[in-house]
């Protein structure tokens, strides 16, 4: 008997409006897996998917796996710095495993390397109480990213609330990337201009359509006072800014294939209606013979072919009753 393989297809779909039956699906997704903490207004995400502006452009996608929907993934792209910041990989908990994280990972790079000019891909990822309360979904998407060739800069950096009233959500965090030019330290002047367009560029206008003028002048407030606390720290760490080593055996034995869920699989509807036929046909000329003869009708007679054929006819229909069967 030949060896059988269970390949898994991995694709990503870009969502071009929330009106998309998969984006409603995938969000949902999003809303129930994502920690709330981490996880953005879907209010906003539909707005930001349906409307531009210059500053910046979010990218969302429905994640499937064999053509199943299981969750969500957006990145949005800094202009002024050409830097795409992979804001989440959100996917049912059945199939959160490191590679099904590290097969999106790869597809949404290739998608968005082959639509824009990228200079750094990056990612916030938590260091809350230097890095000793660190959520499991933190925890798993920096091993994943590591195993992709991302470096953790060492320097301060602070995620903002996401919103008004939402400070829990604000905490200690540190900046991973990578580039094409396999670059192993980033200058000070580089780093300081990222933190620039995600604070100023990208958090102020996504939050201004939902922000009252004085929640716009507040929130802009504690923007000012977080970036300045991140240049003050700066100016102490030397010049060019160092990244952060990895355990690279743990990256090893996290990058191993682990199993999913089996696929859902429809019946072969041909091979029921062969079974079918093979066990009815002689329980339906027993049961034909039995009768007739109980009334000493004989079963030689044109009768025959006639309930032969009316046989026939029940067996071809009962298959197609179990079309809507699945395993």
């Amino acid at each position: 008997m030949s060896n059988q393989y269970l390949e898994n297809n991995y694709k990503i779909k870009l969502i071009k409006s929330s009106s998309d039956i998969d984006y409603i699906d995938s969000v949902k997704i999003y809303s129930r897996v994502t920690p709330s903490d981490i996880r953005t207004n879907t209010n906003e995400l539909t707005y930001w998917l349906d409307n531009k502006t210059v500053e910046f452009e979010s990218y969302f996608f429905s994640l499937f796996l064999n053509d199943t929907n299981i969750g969500l993934a957006m990145c949005t792209y800094l202009r002024s710095t050409k830097t795409v910041v992979i804001e989440y990989i959100a996917v049912e908990d059945a199939y959160r495993k490191n590679n099904t994280y590290l097969s999106y990972l790869n597809e949404l790079r290739m998608f968005i390397s082959n639509l824009l000019e990228v200079t750094y891909f990056i990612c916030e990822i938590s260091n809350k109480n230097n890095g000793v309360e660190v959520d499991d979904e933190s925890k798993i998407f920096k091993t994943i990213l590591s195993i992709e060739n991302f470096f953790t800069i060492d320097a301060d950096y602070h995620t903002l609330p996401l919103g008004i009233n939402n400070e829990f959500s604000s905490f200690e965090a540190k900046l991973m990337i990578n580039s094409n030019t396999n670059i192993k330290t980033i200058p000070k002047e580089s780093y300081i201009r990222i933190v620039q367009s995600l604070y100023f560029e990208y958090y102020v206008n996504w939050y201004a359509p939902f922000f009252s003028e004085s929640e716009r002048l507040r929130y802009n407030n504690q923007i000012q006072n977080t970036f300045a606390s991140i240049q003050n720290k700066l100016e102490e760490l030397p010049e060019p800014l160092q990244f952060i080593e990895v355990n690279k055996d743990k990256l090893k034995s996290a990058g191993s294939v682990e199993k999913l869920p089996a696929p859902k699989k429809k019946l072969n509807h041909n091979l029921t209606s062969m079974f079918i036929s093979i066990f009815t046909f002689p329980i339906i000329i027993i049961v034909y013979y039995k009768v007739f003869n109980f009334f000493g009708i004989d079963t030689t007679t044109n009768f025959t072919p006639i309930i032969g054929g009316i046989s026939s006819i029940i067996v071809g229909i009962l298959p197609s009753l179990l079309k809507k069967d699945t395993v």
